[in-house]
């Protein structure tokens, strides 16, 4: 019944679909559904019902009570709209919840919003970071979204981090682009005898996948 509802010409239907994502006497997949479409509809409704929908999003975010599912995917409404309230989403991935915290930098990282690439390339720089996030931005910063300017920031900050891990992230995310700067950088990291032999081998393998020739 959600998808004719939907549909239906000059119908408002967001509330309805926010009261059935709130719903626990209902299964995951309907809820799942409604919130889903309740991003959709945040396109078509009113600023001042759209601020609304979304600080409704916010609190089952953070709603430590509700299933993993349901969080997650109010996350993910609010980190693809918009209308959505990308603030509130920015201070989750600085809070104290561990996996909202974790939730919110993925759904950041994952998102091609001007403000989503802001947050991440500031949050690289961020010293108090955890390394898990840390490789999250990355990724982000490095993924289907990713301009000149984020790969230059990834390969500038590359020494100063010591995270093999994140390292790691970064070799990827450089090998994965390509492109005759990528290819230097990347022959540089696995010509280096002070750089560890794994991350020297993973620059090689990175380069030979960006077309680097034998």
């Amino acid at each position: 019944a959600i998808l004719p509802a939907v549909l239906a010409d000059s119908a408002t239907v967001w509330p309805a679909l926010l009261a059935l994502g709130r719903n626990r006497d209902l299964s995951r997949t309907v809820r799942q559904g409604a919130l889903s479409w309740l991003g959709r509809e945040l396109d078509r409704i009113s600023a001042e019902a759209g601020r609304r929908a979304s600080a409704a999003l916010v609190t089952l975010a953070g709603d430590a009570e509700e299933t993993l599912s349901i969080r997650q995917q109010a996350v993910s409404v609010l980190a693809r709209n918009q209308r959505a309230d990308l603030a509130a989403l920015t201070q989750m991935a600085a809070g104290t919840d561990t996996w909202l915290r974790q939730a919110a930098v993925q759904a950041l990282a994952n998102s091609g919003d001007p403000r989503a690439r802001t947050f991440l390339r500031t949050a690289l720089g961020d010293p108090t970071l955890p390394d898990k996030l840390r490789v999250t931005v990355i990724r982000g910063l490095g993924g289907q979204y990713a301009t000149a300017r984020d790969l230059e920031l990834l390969r500038s900050r590359y020494a100063a981090l010591t995270s093999t891990e994140a390292r790691r992230a970064i070799i990827s995310a450089v090998g994965e682009q390509g492109g005759t700067t990528n290819l230097q950088w990347l022959h540089g990291i696995a010509a280096d005898p002070t750089s560890p032999p794994e991350l020297r081998s993973q620059a090689t393998e990175s380069a030979q996948r960006a077309g680097a020739s034998s």
